[in-house]
């Protein structure tokens, strides 16, 4: 099974009965290298799953695992939190583009 094939059954079977299973998120995603997952990837699930912004420590996971996947020149900013999208922009500071 592909990483992010293990990511997206964790999201699904937490979202299945999420009342229940929205305390265990933390700890599944402890288990799965976030790190080794694509730039494209973690920016993809940030912009789309909505229950990682509910728990400030699955937000934390993510963005060192951005944090890792990036050069130490970027910032990374996270916004525009909507019922359906999180906006996040990457700002390269050795060129000066976002």
């Amino acid at each position: 099974m592909k990483l992010e094939e293990t990511f997206y059954f964790v999201i699904e079977w937490v979202k299945f009965d999420e009342l229940e299973r929205e305390s265990k998120l933390l700890e599944l995603l402890e288990n799965i290298p976030l790190s080794n997952l694509s730039l494209k990837f973690l920016k993809k699930i940030v912009a789309e799953e909505k229950i990682l912004m509910k728990n400030i420590e699955c937000l934390k996971l993510l963005v060192n695992a951005l944090k890792q996947e990036s050069s130490n020149t970027s910032i990374y900013v996270f916004g525009g939190i909507s019922d359906t999208k999180t906006l996040v922009s990457r700002f390269d500071s050795s060129t000066g583009v976002w």
